[in-house]
Formats: structure tokens, sequence, C-alpha cells
């Protein structure tokens, strides 16, 4: 995690909880990344809804010309054709599927970068010092071994 430090929640001679906050990283980028997998998330799922109406009339489509071809009222490349614009449309379902898997998957990973802005403390103890100031960069190493 690297970032500005927005709020120190501790100084030197504090006590602390396990869990307790102790630094809050500027976390606006994490945010906005997390509403932005969110928006596409919605989408993707947008998506399916919408290809999962195109399969039901691709099916209807396929059935109608299947029965149909009994008593010879559409051809057979007619029927071809159904029979291909709804394995297209089944195809195209599941590869939006997968991609709402992706955006699940983008999602968690913003929210966890988010999570990973507010650092805690591992267990109780003792600061006994403090070296960094709000405004102050850091990096995950840094966070780990000066707060």
């Amino acid at each position: 995690m690297d970032g500005y430090i927005a709020k120190l929640h501790v100084d030197k001679g504090d006590l602390v909880k396990a869990n307790q906050l102790l630094v809050e990283i500027d976390h606006t980028d994490y945010v906005h990344a997390m509403n932005q997998a969110r928006a596409n998330l919605a989408a993707a799922r947008a998506n399916v809804s919408r290809q999962e109406a195109t399969v039901r009339n691709a099916k209807l489509t396929l059935d109608r010309m299947q029965a149909l071809i009994k008593d010879q009222f559409v051809s057979q490349q007619d029927l071809d054709t159904a029979q291909v614009n709804f394995d297209t449309a089944v195809a195209q379902l599941e590869s939006l599927r997968a991609q709402v898997k992706q955006m699940e998957v983008a999602l968690a990973q913003a929210e966890t970068n988010l999570a990973y802005s507010y650092i805690r403390a591992p267990f109780a103890g003792f600061i006994a010092e403090r070296n960094l100031d709000p405004g102050a960069y850091v990096t995950s190493a840094t966070a780990s071994t000066s707060t």
C-alpha cells in the first residue's frame, strides 16, 4: 500500500489495542477504483440480462422454425440460420457471464486495496516512536516499520 498519510490516530506514548486504527493512507484513488469497479460490475450484469433476453428470443425463433420445417413452411436454410443465431447468442451469454466474474474479482480487489489504506495494530502494544507525519509518502515497507 503506497500513498500519503492522511491521518495519524496515535502518537508516541499511546497504548493501543489489537486491531486499533493507527494510520489512514489517503484512499481517494482507492475509493474511485472501487466505485469504478462497482459500475463496471453493474454494466456487466446488465449486459448479461440483455443477452439472456436475446437467448430467449433466439430459442423461441428456433422452436418455431423447427415446428414449421416439418410442414415445409420454412426452408432448411432458415432453420439453420435460427440454430446459428441461437448458438451464437448462448456463446455470447457465457462470455458475458465470464466478464461478470472478472468484474466481481476486480471489485473484491478494489475493496481489499481500500481496506489496506487503513493501517491497524496487529496486536496490543505501546507506540514507542513515531517517525512519520501526515502528508508523508509511505510504501508498504515504510508503513510496516515506521509507525
